[in-house]
């Protein structure tokens, strides 16, 4: 049985995800080495993208954002699900946990582990495996932070989230140059600046390092 991880970085707009696979029991020896770890495993990066969850199709195929939130977020998820071969592969979920004071974001993420919870339990007769965990940020800016152990780049934020997203970024893009994961060219402005929707690939992303080193047992 293959194993797949969903990693969702909830968003009110952008929404980040990252969908990868391994074809067996995953093998933590080189967590600490993402590169030697990935290729290790023989992982197959299936998507990873960002989403504009306002501009999702309804049912009456329309993309304007005054449709109902919750049906276009569905959508996306079913699109999602509709991929896969749950009868063959062990599905991981993981949600990015919501700080409080985010209170739409929040409504979106609850949105995303309803969907789940729900689709599974109208699908248990068909028997799926999977496991949906809400993980803390904290992790997956910790293994980022590795990046800045000089304490070099943390002297130009005065502000802590904005420090976070930046170091996950580089992180990522630190992998992607060995990786090869994606096209990182389309992220980038003609003024050589990484646009936003680059920071929700790499959370969703770097998120999957973090559930394997500190949540998968």
């Amino acid at each position: 049985m293959g194993i797949i991880i969903l990693s969702i970085d909830p968003g009110c707009k952008n929404l980040g995800y990252s969908l990868i696979r391994f074809d067996k029991e995953i093998n933590r020896n080189n967590i600490m080495d993402p590169c030697m770890f990935f290729k290790e495993n023989d992982t197959s990066f299936i998507e990873l993208q960002n989403i504009d969850v306002t501009k999702i199709k309804n049912t009456n195929n329309k993309s304007s954002s005054s449709g109902d939130i919750y049906d276009k977020v569905v959508l996306f998820l079913l699109n999602i699900v509709n991929k896969l071969d749950l009868t063959k592969d062990f599905l991981h979920i993981i949600i990015e946990k919501q700080m409080k004071i985010s209170v739409n974001i929040s409504e979106i993420s609850s949105i995303i582990n309803t969907f789940f919870a729900t689709y599974f339990i109208l699908n248990k007769d068909k028997g799926y495996n999977y496991k949906i965990t809400i993980i803390s940020p904290h992790f997956k800016n910790k293994i980022a932070s590795s990046i800045d152990v000089d304490n070099k780049i943390r002297i130009n934020y005065i502000n802590q989230y904005q420090y976070n997203k930046h170091l996950v970024e580089l992180y990522f893009l630190k992998l992607n140059e060995k990786l090869k994961i994606i096209n990182q060219d389309k992220y980038v402005t003609g003024s050589g600046k990484h646009v936003s929707k680059l920071n929700d690939i790499s959370d969703s992303f770097i998120q999957i390092l973090s559930f394997i080193q500190y949540y998968l047992k």
